[in-house]
């Protein structure tokens, strides 16, 4: 999963969806998932420190993380063991606690 072929997975599915000529509301929300996706692909691809990328990796791809966080009620999320819910939001984390406050 090296610069997040689970990240590229994902954004394909959320483009789909977006191709499905979704409603507003829908539309608005797979947009902001999208850009939480794009926010740790950024992340990977550009992140100032090998530590800082291995940390990122770490925390998007550990079973661990993975294992606690899996929501089971949206299957159609699922990207083998890792979902797009659970990219996303660690996503949404890092655009919160990192980006913004920049």
């Amino acid at each position: 999963m090296e610069n997040g072929i689970g990240l590229d997975a994902a954004e394909k599915q959320i483009l789909d969806q977006l191709n499905e000529d979704p409603t507003d509301v829908q539309r608005s929300e797979l947009r902001k998932m999208l850009k939480n996706i794009r926010v740790l692909g950024h992340l990977l691809a550009h992140c100032p420190s090998d530590a800082g990328k291995e940390h990122i990796r770490e925390t998007i791809f550990s079973p661990d993380y993975r294992t606690e966080n899996r929501d089971d009620s949206k299957p159609w999320l699922d990207i083998g063991t890792t979902t797009v819910e659970m990219l996303v939001q660690q996503g949404q984390f890092y655009d919160t606690f990192l980006i913004r406050p920049c």
